[in-house]
């Protein structure tokens, strides 16, 4: 699928870290999504996907943490990776639901710069 545009957005908010990644494609729909976890979590989510984008297979793996239930796991094909970002934030915590991710090597790279900068 080619795109049209392309943007990530990150702060941070009433003890939550914020992502809001908008690709919109060709065909008008937007592949992008919502990210919330526990600003405590920061440093746990930074690290694995560094580690998960700087290797070239590797396994899902989890975290419990506050209200968080996070989870990075590989998606795509050989020819169009990308790495999965999966939170599910239970009731009645604020902002509860599940929220998924799926960002390109390109994307993750300023997302983990972005992260960076709120550590």
């Amino acid at each position: 699928m080619s795109r049209t545009y392309e943007l990530l957005c990150v702060g941070v908010g009433e003890g939550l870290v914020h992502i809001h990644h908008t690709d919109v494609q060709r065909s008008g729909v937007d592949m992008g999504g919502a990210m919330r976890f526990e600003l405590r979590n920061l440093d746990w989510v930074h690290e694995h996907l560094q580690r998960c984008l700087q290797a070239a297979v590797f396994a899902p793996i989890e975290h419990a943490g506050g209200g968080d239930r996070l989870r990075i796991a590989p998606g795509g094909a050989e020819t169009a990776p990308f790495i999965i970002l999966r939170n599910r934030r239970s009731d009645p915590l604020p902002h509860a639901g599940i929220y998924m991710l799926a960002l390109s090597p390109d994307v993750l790279m300023q997302l983990l710069a972005a992260l960076r900068g709120l550590r």
